[in-house]
This record gives structure tokens, sequence and C-alpha cells, in this order.
């Protein structure tokens, strides 16, 4: 039995099938709120930024993925292993809310005080990001 579980473990490795296969092919995002385009992240490059009151919050961010050329990649084509996770750089200016209610590649930005910060946006799949944003500007007035 313990020879039958090495063979297993063993012929596992030789799988050609690569667990990192089925990534996404997500290489931008477009943050989009009340049908607007307020952020476009292609080829590392950010284009935009979010503005918010300070007390406020922003109207719901949908997180729209875009691969190479710039299409977008269906939610629906994305499994449940991928997730969305926002930070912020700075919480005393700015706070991220998510509500599994909004859906899962949605979320507000929360005005704390008035300055300026960045958020980081992440498509997770399981425990790792498939992809990352470099920093996205957010003002808050």
């Amino acid at each position: 039995m313990l020879l039958s579980a090495a063979l297993f473990f063993v012929g596992c490795d030789g799988n050609p099938v690569d667990a990192h296969d089925d990534h996404a092919d997500v290489e931008g995002v477009s943050l989009v709120a009340s049908g607007a385009t307020l952020v476009t992240v292609e080829e590392a490059v950010v284009s935009g930024t979010i503005a918010v009151a300070a007390g406020s919050e922003t109207a719901l961010i949908q997180a729209k993925w875009l691969d190479h050329d710039g299409n977008e990649v269906h939610e629906e084509d994305l499994d449940a292993a991928y997730t969305l996770q926002v930070t912020t750089a700075d919480q005393a200016v700015a706070e991220i809310e998510q509500h599994a209610s909004d859906g899962r590649f949605r979320f507000h930005v929360v005005g704390v005080s008035a300055g300026s910060t960045t958020i980081t946006v992440k498509l997770m799949h399981s425990d790792h990001a498939d992809f990352l944003t470099p920093p996205i500007p957010v003002n808050v007035n």
C-alpha cells in the first residue's frame, strides 16, 4: 500500500497538465461605475483616477477584466476560484468596502479624510494573484 501511494504521488509530478494552465488570460482591467469607465489599466499603464468625497462612498465599482487585446473577459468565464482583492495604501484617506451581495468583482471606495492615496486591484486565483494592477490614484476631497 505504501508503494502504491508513492507511485501515485510520483505519477502526479509527471502529469502533463500543469495546474497553472487553467489561469485566466487577464492582462488588464477597467473599473466602471454607473456605466462610466473611471480607470483603465492596460500593459501596466493606469489611465484615470477615482474621486470620492470625504464621508461618502463611490457608486458600486465593477472590475471588468481585459485580455491581451483589450477585450472583456466575462465574469461567467471565470470559475469560482477567482475573487477580487482591493487594498488601499492609506486607510486614513480611503477604505475599501466589499459586500458579497454586490457580486464578486465589485467594491466601493469610502472617503475617510481629504487627501490622496492609491489602491491596488488583484484578480486572485485561490491563494495567489493572477493579475495585479500598479497603484491606481484615489483623490478624496
